[in-house]
């Protein structure tokens, strides 16, 4: 891995070692944003909860990358470089400009797809798909403690966005 990530001499070799982006490399020149999984598996679960009941809320989560203001992640000594599932893997240099492109490229597919499924499962009051990716865009606070994970105000903050998300279409529902 360091002799990955000290070949960094080209903005692609930078993006290639980024931990985030080898996942599943398979699916990915298949389906350069994973979108047609995305969608694939939303849609079977919300079928299935049509078949069997009760309620189905998918939920497309905020990024750091983009929407909110990270300044008070960063005072407080947020490394977006470092991985949170090996933080012994750090990515040389600034978070690559290539990485930050692909990144908001899926989160804008994976949009597309929470609006056609909304669309498509508009009927049934029990499925929704909700992009919530803007939900921290006037929170000046710190809500991550890395590129993935929430600290517990941004998770206090999602929480509370779904349970009156549960609570609308209980009382919908009645």
């Amino acid at each position: 891995k360091k002799a990955l990530r000290a070949q960094n001499d080209t903005k692609l070799s930078v993006y290639e070692a980024n931990p985030y982006i080898n996942f599943s490399w398979g699916y990915r020149s298949k389906d350069a944003t994973y979108r047609g999984v995305l969608e694939t598996n939303l849609a079977a679960i919300a079928s299935f909860h049509i078949k069997f009941g009760g309620l189905y809320l998918a939920y497309l989560q905020p990024t750091p990358l983009r929407y909110k203001d990270v300044q008070a992640e960063i005072s407080s000594g947020v490394n977006f470089r470092i991985s949170p599932g090996k933080p012994e893997t750090e990515i040389m240099g600034d978070i690559d400009a290539l990485y930050v492109q692909k990144i908001i490229e899926a989160f804008d597919s994976f949009a597309t797809a929470f609006e056609q499924l909304e669309t498509e499962f508009k009927a049934n009051t029990n499925i929704r798909f909700l992009d919530i990716q803007r939900i921290f865009q006037p929170i000046q606070e710190r809500v991550f403690n890395d590129v993935v994970h929430l600290n517990s105000l941004g998770n206090e903050i999602i929480a509370n966005r779904m349970a009156d998300d549960i609570l609308a279409l209980v009382a919908q529902n009645n």
